[in-house]
């Protein structure tokens, strides 16, 4: 399981230690605005474009964290 966090885009990893470490906790109005925001940076970044494209190549995706 390491080896393919390793492998995954660091975006999505930081969201999710986010959302584990600093939102649950949190209300369920304040939830839904962190989960919101912190998806539509995802959405927003380079390494989503990258991902997309390194499934339509074929290819092990190269993510930057931007």
């Amino acid at each position: 399981m390491a080896e393919q966090l390793l492998d995954s885009a660091p975006l999505v990893i930081g969201a999710l230690k986010r959302l584990v470490n600093e939102v649950m906790p949190a209300g369920p109005i304040e939830r839904m605005v962190a989960v919101s925001q912190t998806i539509a940076r995802v959405r927003q970044s380079d390494d989503l474009q990258e991902g997309i494209r390194a499934y339509k190549e074929k290819r092990k995706p190269h993510f930057t964290g931007r």
